[in-house]
């Protein structure tokens, strides 16, 4: 007799007997482990999916709604976040859908890497912030692209690197090549940009939110070795290959300094995109330890818990305790605009969900 354990009266178990409650407590554990996935793929199947809103490419006439339950009949759509337009009608929020569209991508949406594809400008190789800008720039003419949305396009182009979306990134590079703005007399300095529209008639909210700035180049220049894209203009060339081993520094810089917020999101979307590529991210590794990280400061955030490993039944509550439970608890279409897991957890930004980060976190579950 080794081991006593208290069951409302003190009993003294043999081994035998205390392998026998191990056991039965292993299956407990895994019956509810099962019980919350179970939970999620049902909510996502029956109340987040469903009630995700779809932007169509083509303009509305006036005041009618241009965010859709369902994509109407001979339009094309992709996922969007949706505000009330001016005459209460549900309008696209659609600014900032390609980093977002790269996430869903990720998990296995279809509809997320159409999003993503759909946002280039085949002719040019400009990528913008969604499908329906990319056709309507004028929409959104300052600041038309930026570092946030340059992770959701090598999200996508490594999660499959199919000639076709090699070729597409090729084109963005020599785009992006093209697209550096002289910042000495004859052109011996340049300033890299991911859109030409930051400096609009001294605008100031639009100064340098096109520039790639140190962390841009690393990673950018990672994904573009480990692709093997090769780069056309030779001061963009040496500019990435300087910086890209400077890359995992960069990242694991940013998950320790960035604010709670979207750019602590940012931190955890790039620490995502590294593992991606090949880097070693297990728990006890530098972006492991990242991810961990920032799960411990953001602990409601069921993205980070993902990120970082934690066991699925804890992550799955935590989408199961924030996203919706119930059709009463659904935004209305007018209202749906928040990708909660770029917020901090005291925002309580599910409240505003746009649903679509509720189903990326069930495909993170289910199918990663």
């Amino acid at each position: 007799m080794l081991c006593r354990i208290k069951f409302g009266a003190c009993r003294t178990l043999s081994w035998v007997n205390l392998s026998l409650l191990l056991a039965i407590l292993s299956l407990l554990t895994l019956r509810c482990h099962a019980a919350a996935l179970d939970d999620v793929r049902d909510r996502d199947a029956l109340l987040w999916r469903p009630n995700g809103m779809y932007c169509a490419k083509q303009l509305p006439q006036t005041n009618l709604a241009s965010a859709f339950r369902e994509c109407p009949a001979g339009e094309t759509c992709f996922p969007s976040a949706t505000i009330a337009g001016a005459a209460g009608a549900p309008q696209c929020e659609d600014g900032d859908m390609t980093l977002f569209a790269g996430l869903l991508c990720f998990s296995g949406e279809e509809l997320g890497c159409s999003s993503v594809k759909d946002s280039q400008n085949t002719t040019t190789g400009q990528w913008y912030r969604s499908p329906r800008l990319r056709q309507f720039p004028r929409l959104h003419n300052v600041n038309s692209f930026s570092a946030d949305h340059s992770l959701g396009v090598m999200l996508w182009v490594t999660i499959r690197p199919a000639p076709e979306h090699l070729k597409r990134f090729k084109w963005w590079i020599d785009w992006l090549g093209r697209n550096q703005r002289c910042v000495e007399e004859g052109c011996t300095k340049k300033a890299a940009r991911f859109c030409p529209d930051d400096d609009v008639d001294g605008n100031p909210d639009a100064v340098l939110g096109c520039t790639l700035k140190p962390g841009d180049f690393a990673v950018l220049g990672a994904v573009v070795k480990h692709l093997k894209v090769s780069v056309d203009d030779a001061t963009f060339a040496d500019a990435l290959k300087r910086a890209e081993p400077d890359a995992l520094a960069w990242v694991l810089q940013n998950a320790q300094t960035n604010a709670p917020g979207y750019a602590q999101h940012l931190a955890a979307v790039s620490i995502l995109l590294l593992a991606n590529i090949g880097m070693p991210a297990d728990q006890g590794t530098p972006l492991g330890m990242a991810a961990l990280h920032i799960s411990r400061q953001q602990p409601k955030n069921p993205f980070f818990s993902w990120l970082a490993k934690r066991p699925a039944s804890e992550t799955a509550q935590l989408a199961l305790d924030q996203c919706p439970r119930t059709a009463r608890d659904v935004p209305p279409e007018t209202d749906r605009f928040q990708w909660s897991w770029q917020r901090e957890d005291a925002e309580e930004a599910w409240k505003r969900t746009m649903l679509w980060e509720c189903h990326f976190i069930s495909k993170l579950l289910l199918e990663k």
